[in-house]
């Protein structure tokens, strides 16, 4: 796991959040987030999961692939609801800084 593909997988929940606001109504979207934030963080979670194959164990492994999944979903979807002011480049630089940080520190 590197700085720029967890920048990109931040930049990808950032944009696939918009895309729902574009083509639905805003009285749909509630019924639809829930729905999108499952799918996200099954889908970070295989890819993670396969990033960090060789190093750690089992049990580690199922504690930090979660753990990155929801901070990265996190960062895009407050980014996309508009309460972070930041340009999504910059929140997934400073998400991918944050992970690789925890990450280098165990």
């Amino acid at each position: 796991m590197d700085q720029e593909s967890i920048s990109q997988l931040v930049l990808a929940v950032c944009d696939f959040y918009q895309q729902p606001r574009l083509q639905c109504r805003q009285s749909n979207i509630s019924l639809v987030i829930p729905q999108l934030k499952e799918k996200i963080l099954s889908e970070l979670k295989l890819y993670l999961l396969k990033s960090i194959e060789n190093l750690y164990t089992d049990m580690e492994k199922d504690l930090f692939v979660s753990i990155y999944a929801n901070v990265i979903h996190e960062a895009g979807f407050l980014w996309a609801s508009g309460k972070v002011k930041l340009d999504k480049e910059e929140i997934a630089k400073k998400i991918s800084l944050f992970v690789l940080g925890g990450q280098n520190s165990l």
